[in-house]
């Protein structure tokens, strides 16, 4: 049975060098035709106004004493020429471009111009080798695709390298000499027991410590199932460093909530939580791939959520139906549907919660390192937007004053003076850097009022071609109603992925995270998974 296993693994192996051999083959001369293409097509450009004929045939009349040649000039030059003293000229004009052919008998025409370089060969010998090309190029596309049927072979010899790479690193990193050898590396916290397990019956010994603090130590996430389906947002990002917090917990719930205004109709949630659960049916997922599509479940529920408090529904809006006022003590945001100045506050407030939050988790990150000058730093830019709301409200500035002057003295705690004062005062200037960044979480509220207003227009489009139509206009307004709410919906979806992420990784993340971790990847044997 193993003799089989490994024949059949040979096997494999082999089949998957010679395909990778021949898509080398034909990728090299796909690549090879491609530049001859284009010297062809720069050829045939030249020879088409000129029309089909054989360029050695003019030099087989010049050694006959008849002279043609060609030029390409602008119209402005050609009016300005003499052309009598030529036995025969052609001209053609097109726009401000002209061309030329002379013809002179026993010396060749003198003209002060630059004459057309003519390629060696016939324009209809220049066209077939052309077309010649093309069918070479579509075959060798065609061969490519038949061989997609091996990229399973491919994808486990892929594999099999990957393999015989990590074992020849950790390998080569080994110490000792013939009799003694020493293997160092990163296990979790939580699986050493099991490492210490399993080296219990080998004769060898398993020896475990802290890491230093600035050893670069891999990042490896542990969340629950919910926020555990956000780590590959984070990921694509940037990791913690180990000596942070995992923000992944903080970011969750911001991007869930967030993803739900920006998308904001109860029907799109509904759909992006079918697609997703239908991919998690259909396909056989893994990895990063199903924690993607388990992250675009729960981003629809969040939009499910949202979107009915709102009341909106594919566009249409519960407040404007009178059947529908029974619900209205449950549409707990309609009056973000109903007025979009509350909406636009609404969103700045989600941009002061979360960026406090963000300031709340550097504090307690200072506390934790007792870094007591940084904590008070850190209570000064948390008092900016209370003493600025007292300031605007009240009319009192001297509560902002004490803001100004903790910031300037703590912003950037540092013994030298010069260094802690002008660390302050650039943290003065980033106050307005930080009215800047809750302008940012406006993009919420424009999101989700132009998303809500497309969905609303095609709606009407759609009703005003059945009234205008009668039923027969149902033919042409389903159409127009899926096309233009299946439009909306991918480009409403894209857009309340991209903006929100925005705001957590640059507003919100800038206040409290560094990142620059390196991912854990385990010594394992990939072949067969």
């Amino acid at each position: 049975l193993l003799g089989g296993y490994i024949d059949v693994l040979v096997t494999d192996h082999e089949t998957a060098e010679k395909t990778l051999r021949q898509i080398e083959e034909l990728l090299g001369r796909r690549t090879e035709l491609d530049n001859r293409l284009s010297i062809l097509n720069k050829e045939i450009q030249v020879l088409e106004p000129w029309g089909d004929f054989e360029p050695s045939d003019l030099e087989f009349l010049s050694e006959k004493g008849v002279f043609v040649q060609l030029f390409e000039l602008t119209a402005a030059e050609l009016t300005s020429l003499d052309l009598s003293k030529f036995n025969w000229h052609s001209t053609s004009i097109n726009g401000k471009q002209a061309r030329l052919a002379v013809l002179a008998l026993d010396e060749a025409p003198v003209l002060d111009l630059e004459r057309t370089q003519l390629p060696a060969r016939s324009l209809s010998t220049l066209t077939a080798e052309q077309a010649s090309f093309k069918k070479e190029i579509a075959d060798g596309t065609s061969k490519i695709g038949e061989l997609s049927a091996y990229l399973p072979a491919l994808y486990r010899y892929e594999k099999h390298l990957q393999d015989r790479i990590h074992f020849a690193e950790v390998k080569s990193g080994l110490g000792g000499d013939e009799e003694l050898f020493a293997l160092s590396g990163w296990c979790p916290a939580d699986k050493l027991d099991d490492l210490h397990q399993a080296c219990a019956n080998l004769p060898v010994a398993a020896i475990a410590s802290e890491p230093d603090q600035n050893e670069d130590v891999p990042i490896a996430l542990k969340n629950g199932p919910l926020v555990r389906q956000f780590q590959p947002l984070l990921a694509a990002f940037n990791l913690p460093n180990y000596l942070e917090w995992d923000p992944t917990l903080f970011l969750a719930p911001f991007m869930g909530i967030f993803f739900g205004f920006c998308l904001g109709d109860m029907g799109y949630g509904l759909v992006l939580t079918a697609i997703g659960l239908l991919c998690m049916v259909k396909f056989d997922l893994k990895g990063d791939a199903k924690l993607a599509v388990q992250w675009l479940v729960i981003l629809g529920i969040c939009t499910m959520v949202v979107g009915g408090l709102l009341g909106n529904f594919f566009g249409e809006k519960a407040h404007d139906y009178e059947t529908l006022a029974a619900l209205e003590p449950l549409l707990l945001l309609s009056q973000l549907n109903k007025d979009p100045g509350t909406f636009f506050a609404a969103s700045l407030l989600f941009g002061v919660v979360q960026l406090t939050f963000g300031m709340l988790i550097k504090l307690a990150r200072n506390i934790q390192l007792a870094r007591w000058q940084h904590v008070i730093g850190s209570l000064g830019w948390l008092s900016v937007f209370p003493t600025l709301g007292v300031w605007y409200q009240f009319g009192t500035p001297w509560a902002f004053v004490g803001t100004v002057v903790v910031l300037l003295l703590f912003a950037s705690p540092s013994p030298n003076v010069v260094h802690r004062i002008g660390g302050g005062a650039w943290a003065l200037y980033n106050i307005t850097g930080l009215l800047g960044d809750v302008m940012s979480y406006a993009r919420i509220f424009g999101l989700g009022l132009s998303s809500g207003i497309i969905a609303m227009v095609i709606n009407i489009i759609a009703m005003t071609i059945v009234e205008g139509m009668g039923p027969a206009g149902w033919l042409v307004a389903v159409p127009v109603l899926v096309g233009g709410h299946t439009f909306n919906f991918a480009m409403a979806t894209i857009g309340a992925v991209v903006h929100p992420a925005r705001l957590q990784f640059l507003e919100f993340f800038g206040k409290f995270y560094e990142g620059g971790g390196r991912a854990y990847a385990p010594f394992q044997k990939l072949e067969g998974e």
